[in-house]
């Protein structure tokens, strides 16, 4: 007998199975929301690259001190040696500051060594332990040498910024720029600034006695509310609290003019008691627009050097 042939099983067909939509996590995100993430990303790309390119800088800085200070011993050359600490004017973080510029100009005339910060107040800078780098530097000098200048700027930070509001009066349809400063605040600061200088002009005395120390005041910012991605402005919010009348920039730009100034001459008084403190003159060196300024209170490029031309024609009528 034939064995009896098995039955072919029948093909099953799956029903395809249409997918499940998967729930979004959160609410949707708007082409605003993205946009500006985008931008948040690039700036910090922007601010890692500014990083990289400081730290070379910074670097290159050290090799040409080193390199000048070699140069001169192997000719048996004077050179000058020059200590930097300050704000951001003496260590510009977004940027090329004046001891970056002055290193590059004097090239092998001088020994430079930069120690400032982006953001740093003179209260700040003059009490320990911050001040505790800068003790050492002047007490050990450079190749066991004295120094032959310090480079200073300090006391912008204490002025500008969140402070700034402080040493200005409500709006009252004043039309005399003068008349817009609360007078007992601003003498109070400008006497406090002085105090810390005359502490800056002890130490010198005490620790370096044969330095002579160049004090840059500045410029005349433009409270235009310009700023940097991560900071500032540093003057336009003030005068806004204050509710003076944003059109009238001219008016705003007076009175920091004013401030600064006496700023200045207050830096000269100190000068009067300790005779090795220069007041750099830079005040009036820039213009008052996108070419000597970058923001409200930082020069740009060519800005900052025009600054460290006016701080070399001091160093040179000075030192020997």
């Amino acid at each position: 007998m034939e064995k009896a042939r098995k039955k072919p099983k029948a093909k099953t067909t799956r029903k395809k199975v249409a997918p499940v939509a998967r729930r979004a996590d959160g609410p949707k995100v708007s082409p605003t929301e993205k946009a500006l993430k985008q931008v948040d990303l690039e700036v910090r790309k922007l601010q890692q690259k500014r990083e990289q390119l400081l730290s070379r800088a910074i670097r290159e800085q050290d090799s040409r001190a080193s390199s000048a200070l070699k140069q001169s011993q192997k000719k048996d050359q004077r050179i000058w040696r020059i200590l930097g600490e300050g704000d951001s004017w003496i260590r510009y973080t977004c940027g090329f500051g004046v001891m970056h510029h002055l290193a590059w100009m004097l090239d092998k005339r001088a020994a430079c060594v930069n120690i400032g910060a982006s953001g740093a107040t003179l209260r700040h800078m003059m009490k320990l332990p911050a001040r505790r780098q800068l003790d050492n530097h002047l007490r050990n000098g450079l190749d066991g040498k004295p120094w032959d200048a310090l480079v200073f700027s300090g006391g912008g930070n204490d002025f500008a910024g969140e402070e700034f509001v402080n040493w200005l009066l409500p709006y009252g349809d004043q039309t005399n720029p003068a008349d817009a400063i609360d007078e007992l605040a601003f003498t109070a600061l400008l006497d406090h600034l002085a105090s810390l200088y005359g502490e800056l002009g002890a130490l010198v005395s005490r620790l370096s006695p044969n330095t002579h120390v160049f004090v840059c005041a500045y410029d005349f910012a433009v409270p235009d509310g310009r700023k940097v991605p991560f900071a500032g402005p540093w003057l336009k919010p003030g005068f806004d609290t204050r509710k003076y009348l944003p059109a009238n920039l001219a008016f705003r730009a007076a009175v920091v003019k004013i401030m600064l100034t006496r700023f200045a001459e207050m830096i000269s008084s100190v000068s009067v008691v300790y005779p090795f403190m220069h007041l750099v003159p830079t005040q009036g060196t820039l213009s008052p627009d996108k070419n000597g300024w970058d923001n409200e209170v930082h020069p740009t490029y060519e800005g900052f050097k025009a600054i460290t031309r006016v701080l070399i024609a001091k160093l040179e009528e000075v030192l020997p």
